[in-house]
């Protein structure tokens, strides 16, 4: 039997619908490790490793998720081994975009200029 990881993509409406936890649960019935994983663009992550074949359930149940969820669509591909312990649910933060609301002065626009940044989306 042959062990893989694969990470999917998926869009629609999965935000806020519980749509990782009922991953995680799908996926620790099927022994799996992983993750899922919110994004900044309304799309959720999944990582899986395990047993082909469970990783391919788990992939054809994410065609639908849950009840409480919309899929649009899942896209996925095939990643190198990664030894992860159990099935965690994970979040991402938005990009945060520091501006000026008046940044004529040449004060607070030197300070703005060194403060203006768009964050990482580190997960």
């Amino acid at each position: 039997m042959s062990q893989l990881c694969v990470i999917a993509s998926v869009s629609g409406h999965v935000q806020g619908v519980g749509f990782r936890f009922h991953t995680a649960h799908e996926g620790l019935k099927r022994s799996l490790t992983g993750y899922a994983r919110n994004e900044s663009d309304g799309k959720v992550t999944v990582l899986m490793c395990g047993k082909e074949e469970d990783v391919h359930a788990l992939l054809e149940w994410l065609e639908q998720g849950p009840p409480s969820s919309r899929v649009v669509d899942v896209t996925y591909e095939q990643v190198e081994w990664q030894a992860i312990d159990g099935f965690s649910i994970r979040w991402c933060k938005p990009p945060v975009q520091t501006v000026s609301a008046n940044p004529s002065r040449y004060a607070f626009k030197k300070r703005l200029m060194s403060a203006v940044h768009v964050a990482s989306v580190l997960c």
